[in-house]
């Protein structure tokens, strides 16, 4: 498990706080549990997963190992998208991959996933209505790594959202709606988490209209961190809007004291990576160690890319 997969597991803890409900969560750990007998469902109005595309589930009693999933696409009654036990909402070769497909069946999505630890199972999911998914992991292999071995039986799961963070603050002159592309009409949230003891890492964000998180750009920036200023275009002309955020480290007084680029490139899959070379010649170069203006660094972002 990389440091920076460690870095969001302790943010996804805060906001999962919000989640945790009085009792115990795992509503069975029988392997004869069947989804759909724990809870009655008028079957003359089965809810329609295709609201839920994209949207990011994760257990409700904060148990990280039951892991989190995405339905990323459904077609003719075929689904497709991603489970596992780590984050799966952060830039990473494996963002957008799918490594389960399942059909619906009275309601329930029967789903079979094989991922990249050695894991693979069933997961069944019950939607129970938009914000709440039954779901029963049961494993069929695990890995020799048991801290990515998903934790079997049957939880509720719910999405991933901001709004569940007990003390936090939307820095509001920085977060705004935006049309991404492939996204469609999305929200990029900077938020700051307030009461830690230590400065908090830059949380930048990607949610939809309810505050459900899409998206985590997991900046690779010094704590305490802020944003200075952030710009959306397609700056590499692919016809897809590329991300691109100024940020600074303040001193003890509060002012500018540090600046640093970074640069996220939208992918075919809708999916942003950092473009790291471009990053490096721009946070090394001394031309730009006291820059404040983005313009300058889009212009020599596009003559990077040119060359």
């Amino acid at each position: 498990m990389s440091f920076r997969e460690c870095i969001l597991i302790l943010i996804l803890s805060i906001i999962l706080v919000g989640c945790t409900k009085t009792g115990s969560n795992n509503i069975s750990n029988n392997e004869s549990t069947k989804i759909g007998k724990t809870i009655e469902v008028d079957r003359e109005q089965i809810l329609d997963y295709n609201k839920i595309i994209n949207t990011t589930w994760v257990d409700s009693n904060s148990t990280s190992r039951a892991g989190y999933f995405s339905i990323y696409k459904m077609e003719e009654g075929i689904l497709a998208g991603r489970y596992s036990v780590l984050p799966i909402v952060t830039p990473s070769r494996y963002c957008k991959t799918e490594n389960f497909t399942g059909t619906i069946d009275n309601g329930a999505a029967l789903c079979h996933f094989n991922d990249s630890y050695g894991n693979s199972g069933t997961i069944k999911m019950l939607l129970l209505n938009n914000e709440e998914i039954e779901a029963t992991v049961k494993l069929e292999e695990k890995s020799l790594d048991e801290e990515v071995v998903p934790l079997e039986g049957t939880y509720k799961f719910v999405p991933l959202n901001i709004h569940n963070v007990k003390e936090y603050r939307i820095i509001k002159d920085k977060s705004f709606a935006v049309n991404l592309s492939l996204w469609g009409n999305v929200n990029l949230t900077c938020i700051e988490i307030m009461g830690s003891i230590h400065e908090a890492p830059l949380v930048i964000l990607l949610t939809d209209e309810k505050g459900n998180i899409l998206f985590d750009f997991l900046p690779d920036a010094p704590y305490a961190a802020k944003p200075q200023e952030i710009v959306v275009e397609d700056i590499n002309e692919d016809g897809l809007k590329d991300v691109i955020f100024l940020i600074y480290v303040p001193d003890r007084e509060g002012n500018m004291n540090y600046f640093s680029t970074l640069v996220y490139l939208q992918q075919d899959n809708g999916c942003f990576v950092t473009a790291d070379k471009i990053m490096r010649n721009i946070n090394e170069s001394e031309e730009f160690e006291n820059v404040e203006r983005i313009e300058d660094v889009i212009e020599f972002i596009r003559e990077s890319i040119k060359e």
